[in-house]
């Protein structure tokens, strides 16, 4: 860093964290002596910062005390800036209430009260079904989390085709504390809406096919079926082969029963699979594509192949499997895969690309750099190679699209200036999420040793006050309006208790802010597939009634609006009511 001279007289701002690493906070200090200031914003209440605060020692942050984490980052960051004898002026306090919230009282109501004071313990009343358009901030129940998703798409599209200042999608975010049991349903319910979003995760990468080639390449030395292994790399399409070589290469080895190395280094004269006589032209044609589809795969592998003299050490191996990468051409496949992505528009998969390959050059730069010098035989390596692929996540950054985002409250990536937060799932369990003490050490022994000067990892109890942030930070991210909502059930249909957190949010909203989800009404229909849907149950009950329905006959909206679509043959509608009527 110290021989970058852009950074030399710069001015660096730093906003957006909550807790710096070691790491993080020696960087930040290296900054300060190299640049010509260095700001660092840090989420505290403004009226609730003494001028000593960051030297005062022995002073653990009060247990109530909302934003406890960032005080203690607070701490650290003076400290170390203090070891180093760095230069600090005053800190700043930006006092008053937050400007974003100037042309909307209810929400800067909720910023000053959440948390300070005792949530509500009375019953929840019932609650009146929502209005078509949201208010400027609503506490709404859902049935189970599928009503919970489908109400927030069908909220998103009211907001994009209200009269009066309609949003873009890309004004809007969906926070969760955890994605993992609503990504699939936000999913399956923005596309059934036509919503365009990006959900910020981590993504796995086993699936890619790079990984999937790698993981080939290192079972056929790794001891493991060497005919399974050319399978993967052929069907990874990086074998550098089209897909017509691959396929006859595929089908002659399963016909002609090879699977093993020395069957691979024998030049291939059998019948070729579809040939009743291999002396036709048309058969000797055939064998002469695939033994130069063999001869070519062959000569990429070069000595990543059973028999060659093995490497001995992690470094020699990783060596190796570059040549070899090289030799297949990979990075070249993987430029033009994503350049491709990128004209179709997909810049997801044009990112994914890129990212792997870049992930893939990362690990084995660290391998060599922690395991290089290990000596290593074929399947040592196949299994530490194979422990790094498998911990390799993707991140992809979002495009500056026309998106509704859906993350985790934690990711922290949304639009600065956004204006309508969904916040989902305050529900037991979901939000805050189960914090499970895995240690030894009960709270009581870790305030001993902590206060003994001992730094240990983070207690159930901080974690939970850090629970508190969260929330706070996905409630006030928004400037115009904000959704929370819970669900009754599980998707096993058990119930749920609200989040202990939600009797927070209704002593700062007031129970008017209660608002509960449309489920199947008619205001609920939001799309052609809702329109559909809704004419089909409501004609078949009154064509099939089932016990219980009544005997209320065929109700006439319903009617209008079949007679509407039957009189439109070439419409959409129409088709897509009659196959549901047909169903």
């Amino acid at each position: 860093m110290a021989q970058a001279e852009w950074l030399r007289g710069a001015r660096v701002w730093v906003d957006g964290f909550a807790s710096f690493t070691r790491q993080q906070l020696t960087t930040l200090v290296e900054l300060s002596r190299l640049t010509a200031s260095l700001d660092v914003a840090i989420l505290l209440d403004p009226d609730g910062v003494q001028d000593d605060e960051p030297t005062r020692d022995g002073e653990g942050p009060d247990a109530a005390d909302l934003f406890a984490k960032t005080r203690v980052t607070m701490a650290d960051l003076f400290r170390a800036f203090a070891e180093t004898g760095a230069a600090l002026e005053p800190v700043k306090r930006l006092a008053g209430s937050p400007s974003r919230f100037d042309a909307t009282p209810m929400l800067a109501n909720l910023e000053r009260r959440l948390f300070s004071e005792p949530g509500v313990t009375a019953d929840e009343p019932p609650a009146p079904e929502m209005a078509t358009h949201p208010g400027e901030a609503q506490l709404v129940v859902a049935t189970d989390l599928r009503d919970e998703a489908r109400a927030t798409a069908r909220a998103i599209l009211d907001l994009t085709r209200r009269e009066t200042r309609p949003m873009r999608y890309r004004d809007i975010a969906i926070l969760v504390r955890s994605l993992e049991p609503y990504h699939d349903l936000l999913s399956a319910e923005l596309q059934r809406h036509n919503i365009p979003f990006f959900i910020d995760r981590r993504r796995p990468t086993h699936h890619h096919p790079l990984v999937r080639f790698i993981r080939g390449l290192v079972s056929i030395v790794g001891g493991l079926s060497f005919e399974a292994s050319m399978t993967q790399i052929l069907k990874s399409g990086l074998a550098g082969a089209p897909a017509d070589d691959s396929d006859a290469i595929d089908n002659y080895t399963l016909a002609n029963g090879i699977s093993t190395p020395v069957q691979w280094d024998t030049p291939w004269t059998r019948k070729p699979p579809g040939f009743e006589d291999r002396r036709t032209n048309a058969a000797k044609e055939a064998i002469a594509r695939v033994e130069a589809a063999r001869q070519s795969l062959r000569d990429r592998f070069g000595d990543f192949w059973p028999g060659a003299t093995p490497p001995t050490t992690c470094r020699d191996w990783i060596l190796r499997l570059a040549a070899a990468i090289e030799r297949f051409d990979v990075r070249r496949m993987l430029d033009a895969w994503s350049a491709d992505a990128e004209t179709r528009g997909d810049l997801d998969e044009a990112s994914e690309h890129l990212q792997v390959w870049s992930g893939v050059c990362g690990l084995l730069e660290e391998l060599v750099a922690a395991l290089g010098d290990v000596e290593m035989r074929g399947r040592q390596f196949r299994e530490t190679l194979e422990s790094g692929l498998s911990e390799l996540t993707l991140g992809l950054v979002p495009p500056t699209l026309d998106q509704v985002i859906v993350s985790a409250v934690d990711r922290g990536r949304q639009n600065p200036k956004l204006r309508a937060a969904f916040v989902l799932g305050l529900a037991d369990g979901l939000w805050p999420i189960r914090v499970v003490d895995e240690g030894l050490l009960g709270d009581e022994e870790r305030a001993f040793l902590e206060g003994k000067g001992a730094a240990l990892g983070r207690s159930r109890l901080e974690r939970l006050r850090e629970e508190r942030l969260l929330l706070y930070v996905a409630v006030t991210r928004a400037n115009e309006l904000l959704w929370v909502s819970r669900p009754q059930r599980n998707a096993d249909g058990k119930e749920m208790q609200p989040s202990l957190y939600w009797a927070n949010l209704r002593a700062a909203l007031g129970d008017d802010a209660l608002r509960r989800t449309q489920g199947e009404s008619d205001d609920a229909i939001s799309t052609v597939g809702d329109l559909a849907s809704h004419i089909a149950e409501s004609l078949g009950k009154a064509i099939r009634p089932q016990p219980g329905d009544g005997n209320a006959g065929v109700d006439q909206t319903s009617l209008s609006l079949y007679n509407w679509v039957s009189a439109r043959k070439d419409s959409p509608i129409g088709a897509r009511v009659r196959r549901a009527l047909a169903a």
